[in-house]
């Protein structure tokens, strides 16, 4: 994808409802600067009990926000980082009080998310 001259790739999709008639969602895109803005995430440990960690590699520096949700979609947490160009570090702390089980780490940054899932242990 790097390869292309374009900085957007938009698309829409084609929604085939049971009686076979269909609809076409909005049209949206991605913006190919977006694309490596990172090329690296890893949440570790897993499972997790009262610490975790997130590695980020970025190709720049930028903003990520990272939300913890439990399996329901609920928000446990929410925090803004900068990252800078490299390696970054981020930790939770204080997660003991979690009940043990599935949790979804997403990587908020400018226009694309990355969602990572995590397992809780008691």
């Amino acid at each position: 994808m790097t390869e292309l001259s374009v900085g957007k790739i938009f698309y829409r999709l084609r929604l085939v409802d049971l009686d076979h008639s269909f609809t076409y969602s909005p049209v949206r895109w991605i913006e190919l600067s977006d694309i490596n803005l990172t090329n690296n995430i890893q949440v570790f440990p897993s499972p997790f009990y009262n610490e975790l960690s997130i590695q980020i590699v970025s190709s720049k520096d930028q903003l990520v926000i990272i939300d913890i949700t439990d399996i329901f979609g609920m928000l446990i947490r929410e925090s803004s980082h900068q990252l800078y160009k490299g390696t970054n570090f981020i930790s939770f702390n204080d997660l003991s009080n979690l009940t043990t089980g599935v949790y979804f780490i997403k990587a908020n940054f400018h226009s694309t998310g990355i969602i990572i899932k995590a397992l809780k242990q008691e």
